[in-house]
């Protein structure tokens, strides 16, 4: 729809608070790749939300207080939850989620001690005018609990500098991941498959992520991220991500790769969004079956979503081994990410929660 002046005109007027992800605003690839976005985008003015203040409408993320938003919800301040994760399809009793609430409290990052997480989140939902999610499966999960669900991926714009456009390699066959460290654990489960082919087909990884990282709830047990790659693979790279420099390294290599852990609800109820990121760069890439990825590798015609080890061996070696289905894919993807995530599409979804609840 064509969005008119005066639209735009009210949606600038409204008094918007925003929790971030993190207080370093523009830090966190969640917050520049989502609201961030769509208000610099429509010019719209926010602050960072406090709960002593009074909005119109409060854009809450997961790193949010849900505990102290909860006790303040009323019915003169609109609450958009932007829930970009599978937390309500775990076991509400299983030990991590049970640990997840009082570890949140004991931390300070929330307020009031509610040890049940799944419980919490349920609740913010529920209080909520309108759920932002990303796949159809964690969109059902909330349905119970809030009617108004809107599903929305990121947008990629920042990132998308260089494009692939040769796709003949060289004697080292080059995969890129990108990402946080703590998702680096799916590679665990392909180790042994991607040192195989290194027998016969030299391989390397080229890690594009932080080069340290807290182990637990983003604020403890620093580690180095090098110790993490060096047990995955011999032949691996390690790169400070980097919103200049992704690209090119993206571009010098020859197909991308993303493991999931799909034993664990959190990593299978993954949205496509990397998937999509490495189309946008015109890169064939690999990935595990999670229910999004599938439903996106079949929409672009393609069977790259792994369900096994050998659907691994035979995806990789046919990269390695068939330039012209590397080519194929490469641009074919691109072309079908172009229009099947465009930004302007993403833009629009944000428009209508503003029209369908706040105008």
């Amino acid at each position: 729809f064509i969005l008119n002046l005066f639209f735009v005109d009210w949606l600038r007027k409204l008094k918007i608070g925003f929790a971030p992800l993190s207080e370093n605003l523009g830090q966190q690839p969640g917050d520049r790749r989502r609201f961030l976005y769509y208000a610099k985008k429509r010019n719209i003015n926010f602050e960072i939300a406090t709960v002593d203040s009074q909005y119109d409408v409060v854009i809450l993320t997961q790193a949010a207080d849900h505990s102290h938003w909860i006790r303040r919800a009323n019915s003169k301040t609109k609450y958009i939850f932007d829930f970009t994760d599978s937390y309500l399809a775990a076991d509400p009793y299983e030990i991590k989620s049970l640990a997840r609430g009082t570890a949140k409290y004991l931390s300070g990052q929330h307020k009031y001690f509610r040890p049940n997480f799944w419980k919490t989140l349920e609740d913010m939902c529920a209080c909520s005018e309108a759920v932002i999610c990303v796949t159809d499966e964690q969109a059902n999960s909330i349905r119970p609990f809030c009617n108004n669900i809107y599903q929305i991926l990121d947008v990629h714009d920042e990132a998308i500098i260089d494009i692939k456009t040769d796709y003949s390699v060289g004697p080292v066959f080059n995969l890129i991941w990108e990402g946080f460290p703590v998702n680096l654990f799916p590679f665990f489960e392909i180790k042994e498959i991607l040192s195989d082919i290194d027998q016969n087909s030299p391989i390397a990884l080229h890690f594009v992520t932080d080069i340290q990282y807290f182990q637990y709830l983003n604020s403890y047990r620093k580690k180095n991220t090098i110790d993490l790659i060096n047990k995955i693979f011999h032949r691996s790279y390690l790169y400070q991500w980097n919103v200049t420099t992704f690209s090119k390294i993206a571009k010098a290599c020859d197909a991308a790769i993303i493991p999931l852990d799909l034993d664990y609800p959190l990593t299978k109820g993954k949205p496509e969004n990397k998937l999509s990121l490495f189309w946008k760069l015109g890169l064939p890439t690999i990935t595990s079956a999670s229910p999004a990825c599938d439903r996106a590798m079949k929409k672009a015609g393609l069977n790259q979503a792994c369900q096994n080890s050998k659907d691994w061996a035979d995806q990789l070696e046919k990269l390695i081994n068939d330039k012209r289905y590397r080519e194929t894919t490469g641009i074919g993807v691109r072309e079908f990410a172009e229009k099947e995530y465009h930004t302007n599409k993403i833009i629009e979804q944000w428009d209508k929660i503003f029209i369908n609840h706040f105008s």
